[in-house]
């Protein structure tokens, strides 16, 4: 089983329909601001100024959402990870798999423990990339495109 995290620091760079249109962001994260909390036989990773998400049954990770201007006439084209640099974490961790979300209805929905028996026991990185672009929207005429990072790798 995996159980080993590594947290990441990295260079992407936003292809734009044009050439001339590139533009390169770097973005860190401070493993002082990393923290662990135990539930039942889990860990839950958090990350100062990151959200936990995650598709049920696959693991609940921290996550930087990132709005981003897109210059006018253009497209984003793709994200292109210039540099990634993972450093490993002492310890061994499994993290609390997601769970199916529960609805505001307030009526309870019972469903049965969700853990992705597969994912937890192979030997892949997850998720396979760091970063990717999760909307694209007009606001007052300017486009900006919405980018999901994780900087840890299970």
């Amino acid at each position: 089983m995996k159980y080993q995290i590594a947290k990441s620091t990295l260079l992407f760079l936003l292809l734009t329909s044009m050439l001339t249109a590139q533009q390169m962001y770097t973005v860190q994260f401070d493993e002082n601001n990393l923290t662990f909390n135990k539930c039942e036989s889990f860990d839950i990773a958090r990350i100062k100024g990151c959200l936990l998400d995650g598709k049920p049954g696959k693991p609940l990770l921290p996550c930087k959402r990132i709005e981003i201007l897109i210059p006018p006439n253009k497209t984003c084209l793709k994200i292109e990870v210039i540099n990634c640099i993972y450093t490993p974490l002492s310890g061994y961790y499994k993290l609390y798999p997601a769970q199916p979300p529960v609805p505001l209805t307030g009526i309870p929905v019972n469903h049965e423990f969700a853990m992705n028996e597969a994912l937890y026991s192979s030997s892949n990185q997850y998720p396979e990339t760091c970063v990717e672009i999760i909307e694209e929207r007009n606001i007052a005429g300017n486009k900006i495109i919405a980018l999901r990072i994780t900087p840890l790798i299970y």
